[in-house]
């Protein structure tokens, strides 16, 4: 006697098998939530936003890290907006960059919505960091 299984109810049962929920497409809660600033779509959105910049005017900024951030989903446009603060360097003096880019990744698109340099002298800089750094 075979057994009869409806596709959909197949696929159901195999695609945790096949396709296990790895860190990056982990269901987000909505709200903002922490990122990994070591994950390379993050690296990837920073180095973006900073190679925008610099196409856009004569700053000449070079990405070092990302020092944290936060991404939000944003339902109503699908998509997400990732919230980052990146440490740079411009005429070897360091600086915070806070950035907002909106991703949609499955559709290539990319805007940088906000980009504001502080620096590192700056009294707001400490707030940037990450506790330890300085």
């Amino acid at each position: 006697m075979a057994l009869n299984l409806h596709p959909l109810l197949l696929t159901i049962l195999v695609s945790p098998v096949v396709f296990p929920f790895s860190e990056a497409y982990r269901p987000v809660e909505a709200g903002r939530n922490p990122i990994n600033v070591n994950d390379p779509h993050v690296i990837e959105i920073a180095k973006f936003a900073m190679s925008w910049r610099n196409a856009v005017s004569t700053t000449g900024f070079q990405f070092l890290k990302v020092i944290k951030g936060e991404r939000q989903v944003a339902p109503r446009v699908t998509g997400v907006n990732y919230n980052l603060v990146i440490l740079a360097k411009a005429a070897d003096a360091p600086l915070y960059c806070e950035v907002a880019v909106f991703d949609r990744e499955w559709e290539n698109l990319r805007i940088l919505t906000s980009f504001r340099e502080i620096p590192a002298g700056d009294a707001l800089a400490p707030a940037l960091a990450p506790a330890g750094s300085w």
